[in-house]
C-alpha cells in the first residue's frame, strides 16, 4: 500500500529506491532526499530545479563588467601601478603618491640614506673657526649665532658677488681616503641654497661635491637637514689635511645662509 501523504522525506537515495520499487509510494507525493539532494515526483527526479525553469536567458546582464560599473566604485584616468582607495564613501584610483604609499624609490633611497653609527671626521664644526673664502673681495658679511646650543655661521651677501666661506685653519685637519664613501651633512636655513661646495686639500687640487639633498623645503625659519655622499678622490691620500667650504647659489643683496653641523 503506497504512502498517500503529500510530502515525503527521506534521508538516504537507498531507503527511498527500495520503498519505491515495493510500491510505497504515491506517484503524487513530492518526496525529497536528503544525502543526494535530489526531489521525486510523478516517476520523475529532479536534481536541479533550474533545469526546469521555462523561458529563463542564458546570461544575466552584466554577464562580464569592469571594476567601475559598481555603484561605490569611481575610477578615474586609472593607469598601471595604481590601487584602490576607500575615501570614506567609495572606492577610488590612486596613485602610490596620492595614496600617501612611499615608492619602491622613495624606499630605496630612504635605506640609502640610513647613516648607522659613524663619527664625525670635520674638526671644529660646532666653532666659530670659520673664514671667508675670497681672493681679496668678501662681497657681504659673515657673523655668528647659536641654534639648540650649537655654533652657527651666517653669510649675507651685499650684492656684488659671491660670498663663499670655509673652515679655518685650525679645523683643516680632515683625513681622508681615496676609494671611500662620505656623507657630507649639516642643518641649514636661509633665502638661497648651498651651491658650489668643495672638500678643500691641503698641496692638491680640491674635490667638488654638488649640490646638497635637502630632506624638506629650504626656509628662512627652521633648519633642515641636508646632505650629500661624496666617494673620496686619489688626492684625498695625499692631502695633509681637508676641510669644507661652500657657497650660496645666484644671489642678491640680503640674500643669506646659516648654517651649523
Amino acid at each position: 500500500m503506497a504512502y498517500k501523504t503529500k510530502f515525503l522525506n527521506y534521508a538516504t537515495q537507498a531507503r527511498f529506491d527500495t520503498d519505491l520499487a515495493n510500491g510505497l509510494i504515491d506517484s503524487k507525493s513530492i518526496v525529497f532526499i536528503q544525502d543526494t539532494k535530489r526531489i521525486w515526483t510523478h516517476g520523475n527526479f529532479f536534481d536541479t530545479l533550474w533545469n526546469y525553469i521555462g523561458g529563463k536567458p542564458t546570461t544575466f546582464a552584466p554577464s562580464a563588467h569592469t571594476l567601475d560599473s559598481h555603484s561605490n566604485v569611481t575610477i578615474t584616468s586609472n593607469s598601471a601601478g595604481e590601487i584602490l582607495k576607500w575615501d570614506g564613501s567609495k572606492w577610488i584610483n590612486n596613485t602610490l603618491v596620492e595614496a600617501g604609499i612611499a615608492t619602491p624609490s622613495d624606499i630605496s633611497t630612504a635605506v640609502n640614506n640610513i647613516q648607522i653609527g659613524g663619527r664625525n671626521l670635520a674638526r671644529l664644526t660646532n666653532s666659530k673657526e670659520w673664514v671667508p673664502y675670497s681672493d681679496g673681495t668678501i662681497f657681504g658679511t659673515i657673523s655668528f649665532g647659536e641654534y639648540k646650543g650649537l655654533t652657527t655661521v651666517k653669510t649675507t651677501d651685499n650684492g656684488s658677488g659671491y660670498i663663499s666661506i670655509q673652515q679655518g685653519s685650525n679645523a683643516r685637519k680632515m683625513l681622508l681616503r681615496a676609494g671611500e664613501q662620505y656623507t657630507i651633512s649639516l642643518l641649514v636655513r636661509g633665502t638661497v641654497p648651498l651651491a658650489y661646495n668643495y672638500i678643500m686639500n691641503t698641496g692638491v687640487a680640491n674635490t667638488s661635491f654638488g649640490s646638497f639633498t635637502y630632506e624638506q623645503p629650504l626656509n628662512e625659519e627652521t633648519f633642515v637637514k641636508a646632505y650629500a655622499k661624496i666617494t673620496g678622490s686619489a688626492n684625498f691620500d695625499l692631502s695633509t689635511g681637508s676641510w669644507f667650504m661652500t657657497r650660496p647659489t645666484v644671489v642678491n643683496a640680503g640674500d643669506w645662509v646659516e648654517i651649523t653641523q
